[in-house]
This record gives C-alpha cells, sequence and structure tokens, in this order.
C-alpha cells in the first residue's frame, strides 16, 4: 500500500478551484484500496464551525493548517516537518504556491516521490523573491502535472527542467456524483438569493479581481446591451474589488444590468446560480505580478449545468472551452466580439446547451484520476 501526502493550499468547504480540484483528487484517491491518503490543507475565508463539520462527515483524514496572525506562515512551516516525519509517505504531491514553497523542506530520499501540481501562476507570481523562492522549490520535484497546456508553458518558460524531471499535462474535472448531491444540500440549508430578472442572464463565479475578469464583461454590457437591453449579470464571490467594479459600471452606464452577490462559503449553494444562468462569462485576464487563470473548473461546472462559456483567449481558460462548440473564445477587451459570442449562443442555444453537457462529460474525475494513478505508481 502507498501512502501519500496531498498538500493544499485551498481545500473545501472554503473556496477557490485548487481546493476544489485537491478534493475532488482526494475523493477519488480514497477508492483505491492500495493507497492511504492523508489530506494537510488550510481553512481559510470560512467559519470554522463549518470546517469542523466538513471535516467529520467527508470521510478523508484531514489535517488544517491553523491561522496564528503574523506567525501564521512560521507555524505552518514547524507544522509541516514532524508531520512529514510521523506519515513517512511514499507520495508527497504538492498543489498550490505556499505548499510547493514547503517542498525546499522536503529531505529526499530514494523511496519518496515528490509530485507538484502546476495551476498556472506559481512560476511566475509575486515579486524576484517569492519566483526565487519558487524556482528553488520545483527542484526537488520528480514529476510536474499541469492541469492544461497554458500551465505547462508558463513552467516550462520559467523554469528549466533537469533531466532527471518530467511533466504531464492532466486537466481539471468534474465529479458528477458530488454535483448532484448539491441539489438535496441546497433544499435542505439554503436561503435562495432574490436575483434581478432579465434576459440573457450572464454569471461570473469566482472572487472580484482582475485576474477573474468581471471588469471586462462589464466593459462588454454596452455592446451587449444593443442587442439585449435588458441583459442581466450576476457577479458571485468574495468582494475583493467589487468597489471598482461599481465605479466602471457607473461610468458606463450599466449600473442596473448588475447584480453583485455576497459570497457563497458553501460550494452547494452555487447551485441556484449555474440553474438560472443562459452564459457563463470568464474573461480572465493574466496580471503582470503573475497572477493568471490555469484552466478554470468553473467553467466545466457550468457546463456540466448545460450552461455554455465564453471564456479568454490567451490563459488556461482555452483548455476548459471548446471554442465553437460548449462556447467561445473570444479577445478579452473587445466588447463587440464578445458580444457577437453572446448573441450567437442565444440564437443557437439548444445546441450548445446539449454541447456544453458533452464536453463536461469528457472530463469525468473517475476517468482523470486514472493518469495520476499511472505516475504515482510508476517506478
Amino acid at each position: 500500500m502507498k501512502k501519500i501526502l496531498l498538500i493544499s493550499s485551498e481545500f473545501p468547504p472554503g473556496p477557490g478551484g485548487i481546493g476544489f480540484h485537491a478534493y475532488s483528487l482526494s475523493r477519488e484517491f480514497q477508492k483505491n484500496d492500495h493507497f492511504r491518503l492523508s489530506i494537510l490543507c488550510n481553512a481559510d475565508y470560512i467559519l470554522e464551525e463549518k470546517v469542523k463539520i466538513f471535516d467529520k462527515t467527508c470521510g478523508l483524514n484531514i489535517i488544517r493548517f491553523k491561522r496564528f496572525g503574523k506567525l501564521t506562515q512560521i507555524i505552518r512551516v514547524i507544522q509541516f516537518l514532524p508531520l512529514v516525519q510521523r506519515i513517512k509517505p511514499d507520495i508527497i504531491i504538492f498543489s498550490g504556491l505556499f505548499s510547493l514553497w514547503l517542498m525546499n523542506l522536503v529531505f529526499t530520499r530514494k523511496k519518496n516521490k515528490i509530485i507538484a501540481i502546476i495551476h498556472g501562476h506559481e512560476p511566475i507570481f509575486g515579486n524576484l523573491i517569492k519566483q526565487r523562492l519558487t524556482l528553488a522549490s520545483l527542484k526537488k520535484a520528480d514529476h510536474f502535472i499541469a492541469v492544461s497546456r497554458f500551465s505547462k508553458l508558463t513552467l516550462e518558460n520559467k523554469y528549466q527542467l533537469t533531466p532527471k524531471q518530467s511533466t504531464s499535462i492532466i486537466p481539471n474535472g468534474i465529479d458528477p456524483d458530488y454535483l448532484k448531491s448539491w441539489h438535496d444540500s441546497f433544499v435542505l440549508v439554503s436561503k435562495p438569493e432574490p436575483l434581478k430578472q432579465g434576459y440573457p442572464k450572464l454569471l461570473t463565479i469566482g472572487h472580484t479581481s482582475p485576474r477573474k475578469g468581471q471588469h471586462n464583461v462589464i466593459h462588454a454590457l454596452p455592446a451587449i446591451k444593443r442587442l439585449y437591453p435588458e441583459v442581466i449579470y450576476y457577479v458571485v464571490g468574495r468582494d475583493v474589488n467589487n468597489a471598482g467594479l461599481i465605479e466602471i459600471a457607473k461610468t458606463l452606464g450599466v449600473s442596473q444590468n448588475i447584480q453583485f452577490i455576497p459570497p457563497m462559503l458553501e460550494h452547494f449553494e452555487l447551485l441556484q446560480f449555474y440553474q438560472n444562468a443562459d452564459i457563463f462569462m470568464l474573461l480572465s485576464e493574466n496580471q503582470p505580478n503573475g497572477d493568471v487563470e490555469g484552466f478554470g473548473i468553473v467553467a466545466l461546472e457550468a457546463n456540466y449545468f448545460g450552461v455554455p462559456v465564453i471564456g479568454s483567449m490567451g490563459c488556461g481558460v482555452e483548455d476548459a472551452v471548446s471554442d465553437g462548440y460548449s462556447g467561445f473564445l473570444v479577445d478579452a477587451h473587445n466588447g463587440d466580439e464578445i458580444s457577437d459570442s453572446v448573441n450567437n449562443i442565444i440564437q443557437n442555444y439548444n445546441q450548445f446547451s446539449v454541447n456544453a453537457k458533452e464536453f463536461a462529460n469528457q472530463h469525468m474525475w473517475n476517468n482523470i484520476v486514472k493518469r495520476f494513478e499511472s505516475i504515482i505508481c510508476a517506478e
């Protein structure tokens, strides 16, 4: 039996695509009798009581990093070292930027295999000191798994692999059983948000930041309004830059076409938005500090619910959207191109919706995990 330690900078019930990726991978590993899995992860942006309930009921062996103010990072390093010594894992998988930095502390032994998951931004994020720390960490990895072609290219443009290192591309995926379970949780627990009415209904899910590209959708709304005056745009996610987006909307005269939704702290609470949306918008924008979109798992979630996606070219979203099939890839700064894509989808909606579901079905975790297992089990 192989002992696996998965270290992730995010994990449910907290938000974040990296966390959902780690959770989905963990659920699949848990089904394999040849693996014994432990998870070390954060518990950020979520109430402690909800974390306790989740950890108690999810059936996974989870150890949480705790926050200690300014000493948080130091305490996490101290917590990491004895844990590795106690578990003595055969495989250590690092996912997320801070997790990758912990690779510097691993004293590699022949029986260890170190796998680093590259979501996109890690090799290029932050100032020069942070980048050097990341690149030093990468030297400890035996194998890199990039979630998209863009992520692999980002790694190879910044870091020179050693002869003993290798790279694979394994895309993000969805777990249909997990997504189906949202309905029961939503009915039992949720109080649905009152939503503005309009058509078509556009949706973005993610913290409001330049990388997520909500500002690009707002800039395109005047062009979309010329075709669809009643268009409504739902902005769902943690408030990082709502004030800036509100100011852009006022300047463009589209404030009445936007609704900002308070953060959904439970994943299943996103159900009402996926079910109400006509088109999912993921007009991500690469940032100068290295904050980029490596894939965009929300695009596949939207597709699962039959919602086509309009996404950005030039980032990892290119692997999350089948251009002309499950939606469109566009220049995120071209309002007319975005508006034309919205119109094309609306005019052919039934076919795009069917295609979206089919594209999601091509990314099931029970198939994707086999590629992880082949890497883990390879000598």
